[in-house]
């Protein structure tokens, strides 16, 4: 298994895509992804939450079927409160 990681800082376009798919890995784990981040033939999974530019905190792109998970991020903020 082939595994990546990237802060994408916010940003996303074709270049990242691009590059994601030279890379062929299996998953990504990413940060600060924003809400059109996505690759074709993969499945997504965000955080909940956002960051103060609206991109969310974390994802995880993978081949298949990604099961949902919780939210780390979020439960972290409501301990807070």
């Amino acid at each position: 298994m082939r595994i990546g990681t990237w802060n994408l800082d916010g940003n996303w376009d074709e270049r990242h895509e691009f590059l994601m798919y030279q890379q062929n890995c299996d998953v990504w784990l990413l940060t600060e992804v924003t809400e059109n981040a996505a690759l074709k033939d993969y499945a997504i999974y965000t955080t909940k939450g956002t960051m103060g530019r609206g991109q969310h905190w974390a994802a995880i792109i993978g081949r298949g079927k990604l099961d949902e998970c919780s939210d780390p991020h979020y439960r972290a903020i409501i301990s807070v409160l």
